[in-house]
């Protein structure tokens, strides 16, 4: 029988956070959480693995956040002073579920941002020639400070750097039209889209990277995180929950349809910025650092989204005695210096790795991170299933839509994209080791509630 947890929601520990983030800040943080290196990089894998099928595959992925994200927005908006969406999941799985889903998610952005740091390295190196870790220390020392002084602080900072990398994608696509509208060398043809057809390397191939782009939209849910220090939490989960997903979905569909209009497939190097190769076709000067400005701003970007996500989860896990309770505490400003200490120190651990070998540290990061955030996700869906049919409240107008199938089939589907990574090497390293930090949580959780 599953353990409900003793505190009234009403009660959580986060409300006692300051709302100073108005609604619209509230999506920029979100956004800051997805568009990053994964976009501007990591894109380069799907292409050459999928061809043009990663578009309708990420247009797949996209629904499916888009179910999650309206599952964790009906819990939030009914119920705006219960904290975070770990804060429901503790309430309806049990106290256990709480401790794993809780640390799981602060895991995963520490993975990230961890990750972050050890891709800031080069990109600093490539635009300034300087050695490695200046920019890894510079963008972590930058990030960590930003976090320290506010919220609001923090949410504007993140705001801008949000608005560079829109900026960014919606260039891009400027100059692709333009290039296309006057007939340049080298510009979009809509014949190169598919000219290999449609799954170049195999339909098998193309559906094995569905996983790595569910990751890479990811960060959609840091609007209900920071929705408890907004001045108005219903309106900013709303707003995030009807139409952010699909902006930025767009963004991604759009920018790398651009890029496969331009640059033929074969030509895409892993590796590289498929965006700064399409410009280079294009013949734009300096476009090599222009692109890599851009990925270092998107990379502080998600640095500095991770640091918050985790540093507030970790705030809410002290408030139920599930974190030590230095993690609790607030300074004059609001912000749990603590729990950005401990955030702070995550990612330093894991950028670590990349001293040793800094692509094995960025592939050990991400693995455990994939699996860490899709269980996550499951536990919050299965939240949502279990305080609906115990009668939960629902605001009308935002329930989840077709409950309960839709609810049933959003969680099968991740589940589904967890068990796809055993068809490969990669992905069976993704979910071993994700899988073996949630058998750590799990037995920790049970040491923790009997001590």
């Amino acid at each position: 029988m599953m353990q409900t947890d003793p505190t009234p929601p009403s009660a959580a520990p986060a409300s006692r956070l300051r709302h100073t983030l108005t609604p619209s800040l509230v999506g920029l943080i979100a956004i800051g959480g997805v568009i990053g290196a994964g976009l501007f990089i990591g894109s380069a894998a799907s292409l050459r693995a999928a061809g043009p099928m990663v578009l309708p595959l990420y247009v797949l992925a996209g629904l499916l956040m888009m179910a999650q994200m309206r599952m964790l927005a009906e819990m939030a908006i009914a119920d705006p002073q219960a904290g975070s969406f770990i804060g429901q999941t503790r309430a309806a799985l049990g106290l256990r579920a709480g401790f794993v889903a809780g640390w799981a998610y602060v895991l995963f952005w520490g993975a990230t941002a961890g990750s972050e740091i050890i891709a800031a390295g080069p990109l600093f190196a490539q635009l300034t020639g300087a050695p490695d870790w200046y920019g890894a220390v510079g963008v972590l020392v930058l990030t960590g400070a930003n976090n320290l002084v506010s919220a609001r602080a923090y949410a504007r900072t993140e705001a801008t750097l949000s608005l560079v990398k829109l900026a960014a994608i919606a260039g891009f696509v400027l100059i692709g039209l333009v290039a296309a509208a006057t007939g340049a060398p080298g510009g979009p043809r809509a014949g190169r889209l598919a000219a290999e057809g449609w799954a170049p390397e195999g339909w098998f191939a193309a559906l094995a990277i569905l996983p790595i782009l569910i990751q890479t939209l990811t960060g959609f849910e840091i609007a209900t995180v920071a929705a408890v220090e907004s001045i108005d939490p219903v309106r900013a989960v709303r707003a995030a929950s009807r139409s952010l997903v699909l902006r930025v979905g767009l963004f991604h569909v759009v920018g790398l349809a651009m890029v496969l209009a331009i640059v033929p497939r074969t030509q895409i190097v892993v590796g590289q910025s498929p965006f700064a190769t399409a410009l280079a076709r294009l013949h734009i000067g300096a476009a090599a650092q222009i692109l890599t400005a851009v990925v270092l701003v998107a990379v502080a970007s998600c640095l500095n989204s991770a640091l918050y996500a985790a540093s507030r989860v970790l705030f809410e896990l002290a408030g139920t005695a599930d974190a030590p309770a230095a993690f609790g505490r607030l300074d004059r400003s609001g912000v749990p210096v603590g729990a950005v200490a401990c955030a702070v120190g995550l990612a330093v651990a894991v950028a670590l790795l990349g001293l040793v070998s800094p692509q094995a540290g960025y592939v050990i990061a991400l693995s455990l991170a994939a699996t860490l955030i899709i269980v996550t996700y499951i536990l919050a869906g299965l939240a949502q299933i279990r305080r609906r049919t115990s009668g939960g409240r629902v605001v009308p107008g935002m329930a989840m839509w077709g409950f309960p199938l839709l609810s049933w089939l959003t969680i099968a589907a991740f589940a589904a994209v967890l068990l796809s990574l055993l068809a490969t090497a990669s992905g069976r390293l993704d979910l071993g080791l994700g899988a073996l930090a949630l058998l750590v949580l799990w037995r920790l959780s049970g040491r923790h509630r009997t001590t």
